[in-house]
Parts: C-alpha cells; sequence; structure tokens
C-alpha cells in the first residue's frame, strides 16, 4: 500500500510539471524557434505591379525592418479517405531564403529537411491526424482535388502546414503561384506600430499581422493549465499524507504495547521513531522509483487525452518534472514522519504495558 500510494503522488507531480512544460514549451518553439519572422503582410492579389512596387520599395528602403520575403500562402483541406483538415499552403520558390523565416525540422533528429519538385512537406500532428507517413499520398482539396505524396514530415506545434515547391504548385492546381504574403522580420529593439501604419495606408496591402499576438492569444488560451497543475500537485500531497499517515498510524497502534515496552528498556524518542519509521523510509524510495516510471507512462497518456486538433503538445516531460517529483515527495514523507514521531512520543508506557492479548 505504501509503495503503491508513494509512486501514484509522485507520478502525479511528474505528470502536473510535465503537463505545465509540455503545453508552455511548444509556445517557445512554435514562435522563437520555428517561426523567425515578426510580422506577415497580406497583399491584394489584384493589385497592379506599381503598387506592389511601392511596398517592396518602402520595405527595402525603411531602417526598421531587417529583411522580408514574399511568399505564397492559401488555404486548402488536406485529407486521406477521411477526415478532413484546414491546412495552411505554402507555395515556396526560394526554400533557402524562405527557411530564414520559417525554420523546417525535424523534432526527433537534426536530418536536414529539402523540398523537392513533386512531393509534399507535412507538419507533425497533420500527419498523426491522417495516419500517414512518408511516401503515402494525401489529398488537397484548393478549388479541386490533388494527391500529392508526403516527402517529408516536419516539427510545427500550432495549426497545420503543407509545403510545396512553387513548380509542383502550379502543376498540381494548374495555376500560378499567388505570392500573395510577405514575411517580415524587424531589427531588434524597434517599434512595428508606425511600419504597420505605413504599410496599412498602401493600396497593396491587405493585412498585418503580428505573431506576438499570435502567441499571447495562445499563452491567454492556456493560462487555466497553471491550476490545473496546482490541483495535481495539492492531489499528490493529499494522497501522500493520507496513505503514509493512516498507515503509519495503524502501525503505531497496532504495536503500542511492543513500543512501550521499547521506551521502558530505555529506547530514547528518535531510537524509537526510528525503529518505527525506518520501514517508511525504504518503502518511499521504491515508490518514488515505481512513481517516476508511471508518472513517464501518465504524462504521455494525458498529453494525448488533452491534445486538440490544431496543437501538438510536447511529447516528453523535461528532466526537472522528475527531480521535482522525488524531492517533494521526500519532503511529503519527512513531514508524515514528524507527525508519526510526535504520536510516538505521546504513547503512555504504563497504560500500554496494562494491556492484555
Amino acid at each position: 500500500m505504501t509503495v503503491i500510494g508513494i509512486g501514484g503522488c509522485t507520478a502525479l507531480i511528474v505528470t502536473g510539471f510535465g503537463l505545465h512544460d509540455s503545453i508552455f514549451a511548444i509556445l517557445n518553439k512554435q514562435f522563437d524557434e520555428i517561426s523567425l519572422y515578426d510580422a506577415t503582410i497580406g497583399l491584394d492579389e489584384d493589385a497592379s505591379q506599381s503598387e506592389l512596387a511601392e511596398v517592396e520599395r518602402y520595405l527595402d528602403g525603411s531602417g526598421d525592418v531587417a529583411r522580408w520575403q514574399r511568399t505564397s500562402q492559401t488555404m486548402a483541406e488536406a485529407s486521406a479517405g477521411g477526415r478532413a483538415y484546414d491546412v495552411y499552403l505554402y507555395a515556396v520558390d526560394d526554400f533557402e531564403g524562405f527557411t530564414q523565416f520559417i525554420d523546417l525540422r525535424h523534432r526527433k533528429d537534426d536530418t536536414p529537411v529539402t523540398l523537392s519538385g513533386d512531393g509534399a512537406i507535412i507538419s507533425e500532428k497533420l500527419s498523426e491526424l491522417l495516419d500517414v507517413g512518408v511516401g503515402d499520398t494525401i489529398i488537397l482539396d484548393k478549388d479541386g482535388r490533388v494527391e500529392v505524396q508526403v516527402a517529408d514530415i516536419v516539427e510545427q506545434y500550432v495549426q497545420h502546414y503543407v509545403y510545396l515547391s512553387a513548380p509542383c504548385y502550379e502543376r498540381l492546381f494548374g495555376e500560378a503561384v499567388p505570392r500573395n504574403l510577405i514575411l517580415l522580420e524587424y531589427e531588434d529593439g524597434v517599434g512595428s506600430d508606425e511600419v504597420s501604419a505605413r504599410l496599412m495606408a498602401m493600396d497593396a496591402v491587405t493585412s498585418h499581422s503580428y505573431i506576438a499576438a499570435i502567441r499571447d492569444s495562445f499563452t491567454d488560451s492556456m493560462e487555466a493549465i497553471d491550476y490545473a497543475v496546482v490541483i495535481i500537485i495539492l492531489s499528490a500531497a493529499a494522497l501522500a499524507f493520507v496513505v503514509l499517515y493512516n498507515l503509519t498510524n495503524i502501525n503505531i497502534t497496532e504495536r503500542t504495547r511492543e513500543l512501550a515496552t521499547l521506551k521502558v528498556l530505555g529506547f530514547y524518542d528518535m531510537e524509537t521513531t526510528a525503529y518505527v519509521l525506518r520501514e517508511n523510509v525504504f518503502l518511499t524510495f521504491f515508490g518514488i522509483a515505481l512513481g517516476l516510471v508511471l508518472g513517464r507512462l501518465l504524462h504521455a497518456w494525458m498529453v494525448l487525452t488533452v491534445e486538440v486538433d490544431i496543437v501538438m503538445f510536447g511529447r516528453t516531460a523535461p528532466p526537472y518534472a522528475y527531480v521535482l517529483a522525488a524531492v517533494l515527495t521526500v519532503v511529503f514523507s519527512v513531514a508524515v514522519n514528524i507527525a508519526a514521531h510526535y504520536s510516538l512520543k505521546k504513547i503512555d508506557m504504563v497504560e500500554s504495558l496494562k494491556t492484555v492479548e
């Protein structure tokens, strides 16, 4: 009972801290490491060349803009014979330049990602929902359904993405690539309000979106996770206290005469406490070892359970979650042992020895 109770306590703590990191760490990965741009500028597809040239001249001459690239982004639906999911479809003509704004990488290894002329790169969460891997075929629906082979799967955490080369896009959909988006990176420490105002005043610009605003909206929507973590930690503490305290009390109650005899024979309070609680210490360490294993499994199950379709959470708990789980479990155990020590001090040697067994 002690090993199972302590194991459950440790597993809950690993899950609580691991779940918090899995959810909030993806925001840093998505918006700091993968999405390297600061803003996107939507362009009117019907804008004239002179109107588009005005935008480009301003971006080239602005000291607030570090770099920019014009690309193509449209909405489509991706499926593989079952449910369809909305995706952001990018058609890339300068892959090397594009990766300076969006880092296409693998989550599990450092193998470089390349965009071939015939296949599509899709985000990892989309591959899981569609149950497809490299070499499988998916269906893209955008003013007509086309089939394309999955060439690679990349790390993405928020929304679903499909990346095609420009020639592949033109071959599949039979139309020119609509270069309707500009990825923009500002100079460090430079405010972007003035740039946004100037751009929105131009006829060719339809929208200006800050990636920081998107990040803040996701952060606000996930703040409730902090309360869930606190509840999990408190539940873990309650479990440890209930299991250890009750089992220790039962142990002391059933051995009252034996413990009173030890006190009569001259055992000091600390010696008597060590005699009774030594087994608690050993069982606590066995429980922690079991809990660390169970915590890894519980965390993995919990992450998959709470995920929504458009978000992929981190799949592993960080090392600090295991360390904190072990330390907090030891703290809870010590607190119970201190309470038990005072119970042992109150044993009446005379009355206990009068009991008849």
